[in-house]
């Protein structure tokens, strides 16, 4: 199958247009947190409200959620189906001295030399 859904920022991140509630938001996209009012849109699925808050929250917690919950949906997105212009990955080892995972995320972006946007050229 080639990659035809998943184009949209609400298809990847599995997220409604007009949701409200718990978030990180931008201009055009809403990531839910874990707590989010509306389950379909708890995106970062690891971070709760209170640890993104702007003046008490945890920045490390904020990236690490963002990062590994990004991870889980491209990794949860059928092989045909995922986007060519970028690649996620994640190596993770056992610091054994403070009983740790410690996770290595590594992002791999195409991006056109002319126009410095991503590469949305289709798998196939």
């Amino acid at each position: 199958m080639a990659y035809t859904t998943y184009d949209t920022p609400a298809e990847f991140f599995n997220i409604s247009p007009t949701a409200t509630g718990y978030s990180i938001t931008s201009a055009a996209i809403t990531l839910g947190c874990s707590d989010h009012a509306t389950a379909g849109n708890r995106f970062i699925t690891n971070l709760t409200a209170a640890q993104a808050a702007l003046t008490t929250g945890s920045t490390a917690q904020v990236i690490y959620g963002l990062v590994d919950s990004l991870y889980k949906r491209f990794k949860s997105i059928a092989t045909a189906d995922r986007p060519v212009s970028f690649r996620l990955r994640r190596a993770g080892r056992t610091d054994e001295a403070t009983d740790e995972i410690i996770y290595t995320y590594t992002i791999t972006m195409r991006v056109s030399t002319a126009t410095a946007t991503a590469n949305v050229a289709t798998n196939t």
